[in-house]
């Protein structure tokens, strides 16, 4: 799928409709997601981080693909805080790649595209879960230093 600039992001985009229920091919499908800049995929991963009755894990793969639509070098690492009631730095640590892996589809993101993911993150600051609030709104407050030409 990450070999063809046509059909990968179109295979992968259709994917985030039914994400799969199994978590290795549910990061997998996070990965290759971030990995391949293309428009589709930017509107897929939006639409399943956004959708309330997908489950946790899915919402944090779709926010994982967002941030490499964002920029190709940043990579989220998500984790359990040792205690409850913490801030987002709690659940979540931004990793800047040295060497991203970046490959852009057929159907370019639009020059909004960093601002259209900083859009998403703010809604997701208000979101009835929890956890999905805290790392949404720890990202909206770190992400905007990784502005910019990728």
């Amino acid at each position: 799928m990450l070999g063809c600039p046509v059909s990968g992001p179109q295979a992968l985009a259709a994917q985030w409709a039914h994400p799969p229920e199994d978590t290795v091919a549910l990061q997998i499908l996070g990965d290759a997601s971030a990995t391949l800049r293309d428009r589709r995929l930017l509107r897929a991963a939006t639409s399943a981080a956004l959708n309330t009755s997908n489950r946790r894990e899915v919402r944090l793969t779709a926010i994982q693909a967002l941030l490499g639509q964002f920029h190709p070098s940043l990579k989220a690492v998500y984790r359990t805080p040792a205690e409850p009631g913490l801030g987002g730095v709690a659940y979540v640590m931004l990793a800047e790649q040295d060497h991203p892996n970046d490959r852009p589809g057929a159907e370019p993101l639009p020059p909004s595209a960093q601002d259209d993911v900083l859009n998403v993150l703010r809604q997701l600051s208000s979101d009835q879960d929890e956890v999905i609030r805290k790392i949404s709104d720890y990202l909206v407050g770190r992400l905007p230093s990784f502005q910019g030409p990728k």
